[in-house]
This record gives C-alpha cells, sequence and structure tokens, in this order.
C-alpha cells in the first residue's frame, strides 16, 4: 500500500512539473520579448523588429537604425563569459518581416557580424569561446501575390575560424572574429520551382554564444561589437541594375577592342 502511495504521489509531483513547465516557461519567454517597431529602409520595410533572449527584457541587439537598405545593430550586452571553471551561455532571436515596397522585390539578403573574443589560462587547463547563427527565412508572398504554401530556407552565417575557438591555438585578448551570409533569394525560388521575385519574407535569426573554462586561471570571454556588431541588408535592386549595366558596358568595350585588335 505504501509503495502504491509513494508512486502516486510521485506521479503527481511529476504531473505539477510537466504542467509548470508548459505554462510558466513560455510566458517567461514572452515576457523577454523586445519589439522595436516598424523600421523603413530604402525599398523595403522590417516591420515589428523583435529580440528574444535568455536575460528576460536585457536588450542584447539592442534598438535598430536604418542605414540605406540595412538594419543596424550595435550590441549593448551580446556576450558570454566564463573564469576559473565553468559554462556561460547566452542566446539571442532576431525576427522581422521584411517587405518590399511597391514595384521592389527582396532579391538578396546579407548578413554581416563583428566581435571579438578573449581566451587565456595556463597551459595544463581549457578555455574555449563559441558563436553561432542559423537563419531561417520563411517567403510568404511572390510578385505581391501570398503564396498558398510559404516556402522555408534556412542558412547559417558563417565566421572566421568556424566560430570555435579554444586553447592553446587561440589564446589571445581582444581577438577580431567576423561572420556574414549572402541568401540569394531569387535562386532559393528557383531552386524552389517558384517563379517570380520575393516581395514578403519572416527573417528569423537565432544567435549564441557559448563560453566554457576548466578550472582555476582559466578566462573565456566573447561578444558582439557595440560598433558595426551586426548588419541585416537588402540590397537595393537599382544597384543591381547598375552593376550589371557597368558589366555590360565593360563586356561591349573589350569586344570593341578585340575587333579593332
Amino acid at each position: 500500500m505504501n509503495s502504491n502511495r509513494d508512486l502516486i504521489r510521485r506521479s503527481m509531483r511529476l504531473t505539477i512539473c510537466a504542467l509548470f513547465v508548459c505554462c510558466v516557461v513560455p510566458l517567461t519567454a514572452q515576457a523577454g520579448s523586445i519589439n522595436y517597431g516598424d523600421v523603413t529602409a530604402a525599398t523595403v520595410i522590417f516591420k515589428q523588429v523583435t529580440e528574444s533572449s535568455t536575460n528576460p527584457g536585457v536588450p542584447l541587439f539592442g534598438a535598430p537604425s536604418a542605414s540605406g537598405n540595412s538594419l543596424v545593430f550595435n550590441p549593448p550586452n551580446f556576450s558570454a563569459t566564463s573564469i576559473n571553471g565553468g559554462v556561460d551561455f547566452t542566446d539571442g532571436t532576431l525576427n522581422t518581416l521584411i517587405t518590399s515596397k511597391p514595384g521592389q522585390f527582396i532579391t538578396t539578403i546579407n548578413v554581416n557580424e563583428v566581435g571579438d573574443y578573449t581566451l587565456a589560462g595556463p597551459a595544463s587547463t581549457t578555455a574555449s569561446a563559441s558563436i553561432s547563427a542559423p537563419i531561417f527565412l520563411q517567403i510568404q508572398a511572390v510578385n505581391g501575390v501570398d503564396l498558398v504554401s510559404p516556402y522555408n530556407y534556412q542558412q547559417s552565417v558563417v565566421f572566421t575560424g568556424g566560430g570555435n575557438y579554444s586553447l592553446p591555438a587561440n589564446a589571445g585578448t581582444g581577438v577580431i572574429w567576423s561572420g556574414a551570409a549572402s541568401i540569394n533569394v531569387n535562386a532559393v525560388l528557383a531552386a524552389a520551382g517558384i517563379s517570380g521575385q520575393a516581395t514578403r519574407i519572416q527573417y528569423t535569426m537565432d544567435n549564441s554564444l557559448l563560453t566554457i573554462t576548466g578550472g582555476a586561471g582559466d578566462l573565456a570571454f566573447i561578444k558582439k561589437k557595440d560598433v558595426g556588431g551586426v548588419t541585416l541588408t537588402v540590397p537595393e535592386p537599382s544597384s543591381l541594375v547598375l552593376t550589371a549595366m557597368a558589366c555590360l558596358g565593360g563586356m561591349a568595350m573589350l569586344i570593341r577592342r578585340i575587333k579593332i585588335a
């Protein structure tokens, strides 16, 4: 009888814990999001720019600004630090709905990040720092018309050194790292068999920083810099056209020279 009662009590505790996780955790995550509203750029509008993080209410990316067709962030608190043994993990998710202005299209999305890291410690111990940033796109509309089934695409930012740094090979103070990604939206649509050009895309990027130290004397620190930290750019179609025209002009001149020769 006692064993049955213990089993029932244990099951009730597990049920209560499960309900607590299901009900409370989503509310906490929602409370931790920060909405910066809409940001208007040259040919697109970055709608409902929102960030959420492992530090509820604390801005990691910070309020964005527009520069040409770029959404620029200067992260004030995006870092991870571990000292004398331990682990520190910082995660921030950036969301925005990219909508093209009338007569414009979303042909390419470029992402650039800059930061630095510090790794130090005795030769007998270990310390490491790493960074990752997968990008998730949901193409929702083409040529101004909603897709019946939005198309999902994923690509990751590629970082110098593979985004993984450890002692003793990567020892140093304030060592600069950088990351970049370029997504050819037209090529993504063509590969999926979808004709036309994108006019609305849900953009999500999950940035994470991780530091680990093995023991006394170890230091691992990594951050996104507060100047030129994170930039999301949608190149203007006009600039792409001008570039193409310049290339064609150069080819024409080359052909003329060949004929003259």
